[in-house]
């Protein structure tokens, strides 16, 4: 019972967080091709600006699934208690600063070489004739 504490949490936030990163990646891609950013440096701005949008709900939903974990409470009781002691944005952006500083450099390396493989894995993709 205890290992599920502050899944609420995460089946809530999880979903919207993914598809705002997605969202601002590609966004962001569109951006830099306007600002003339090409290769390397369009998939590491675009990644940078899908990191910090991303966090903007992951941090909250990581604040109260912790809490709940650590009190052994519910994610609901965990969301009132941070919004009671700590205030509803300061407390559910606590170690937002730390959540960035955290995935920038990890995902930015990690879309910077998916990208560079998808692009070098491409013809042999289409050699297979699509799925099957």
């Amino acid at each position: 019972r205890s290992l599920y504490r502050g899944y609420l949490a995460v089946v809530l936030a999880g979903a919207p967080g993914n598809g705002m990163f997605f969202l601002a990646y590609e966004s962001s891609q569109q951006l830099a091709d306007k600002f003339g950013f090409v290769g390397d440096a369009k998939y590491l701005s675009a990644s940078v600006a899908a990191t910090v949008v991303s966090t903007s709900v992951y941090c909250p939903m990581e604040v109260v699934k912790e809490t709940a974990f650590a009190h052994k409470i519910t994610s609901v009781e965990a969301f009132r208690r941070v919004h009671v002691e700590r205030g509803l944005f300061p407390g559910l952006f606590r170690g937002w600063t730390m959540g960035i500083a955290t995935w920038v450099p990890y995902l930015s390396v990690y879309y910077v070489l998916y990208e560079r493989l998808r692009s070098r894995w491409a013809p042999f993709a289409e050699m297979g004739g699509g799925a099957a």
